[in-house]
């Protein structure tokens, strides 16, 4: 029998339900500067499991459904009013789309932002590469070195991830080691890389709404224009901001997210 795992959350405001998945290597803290400007929703954002204060089980290989049996796990313990709006960033709109084929009748609106979703291993790669985070830092041993020795050092990694990601604010940046080497490379590999066929099909019903930045080379647009015209109820938001628009440009993404939630 496979272990159920409880995951971290927070809950914030009154309202209409927005679940929250942040992306590989975030925590809930993702979500704090958003959840400002939506007050008329109540926003349960989650740390998925092996990241922020969420379990790090090392014996398991973060599978998208391990991921997503956490997720469910969880919300059946909060006992929440359905159907909610599933939102994602990043790697959190693969499982945002998994979760909703597998409890279809939970999900009201799917919301993806800055969507991690991908043809083939060989593109993940490539769009990983375009980044201006450095290759080194994403695989291999270096990688796992770096992982190993600064997030194991929460103190430590706290003080020096503001000076290298001044990219993104400091509270973000503070919190963007709260996860082990298993969790981060596992998920990397399991959910990002290796990801599963994305077949809209099996919810064509739910309204599908995708928010990302055109100049974010993360994202593979053809892809996503395809999926969104396989859909009956999908709509394509672009909005500035880049691939973390959410911190970055978050009074300008509000706007567009009021309106679709």
């Amino acid at each position: 029998m496979k272990q159920s795992y409880r995951l971290n959350y927070k809950i914030v405001g009154k309202g209409p339900v927005v679940v929250m998945l942040h992306g590989l290597a975030g925590t809930s803290q993702y979500f704090d500067r958003i959840t400002k400007h939506l007050p008329d929703h109540q926003i349960i954002s989650i740390d998925l499991l092996g990241f922020g204060k969420s379990p790090k089980p090392k014996n398991i290989q973060y599978t998208v459904q391990d991921h997503v049996n956490a997720i469910a796990s969880t919300l059946e313990d909060i006992n929440i009013k359905t159907p909610y709006v599933m939102l994602g960033i990043s790697m959190g709109t693969l499982l945002a789309l998994e979760y909703a084929k597998k409890y279809p009748k939970y999900i009201s609106k799917i919301v993806l932002v800055s969507p991690t979703i991908y043809s083939s291993p060989v593109v993940a790669k490539k769009k990983i590469d375009e980044t201006r985070a450095p290759n080194i830092l994403m695989f291999g041993p270096v990688a796992k070195f770096a992982c190993k020795n600064i997030c194991s050092r929460q103190k430590l990694a706290q003080k020096i991830n503001p000076l290298v990601m001044r990219h993104i604010p400091k509270d973000v940046a503070k919190t963007v080691c709260e996860h082990s080497w298993e969790s981060y490379s596992r998920s990397m590999q399991n959910v990002v890389i290796n990801q599963p066929k994305q077949d809209i099909t099996k919810i064509p019903d739910i309204p599908l709404y995708i928010i990302y930045d055109e100049k974010d080379n993360l994202i593979e647009q053809d892809l996503i224009q395809d999926i969104a015209r396989h859909c009956r109820r999908a709509e394509i938001v672009h909005a500035d901001g880049g691939h973390g628009m959410l911190v970055n440009n978050t009074s300008l993404v509000a706007e567009p997210l009021n309106r679709l939630l």
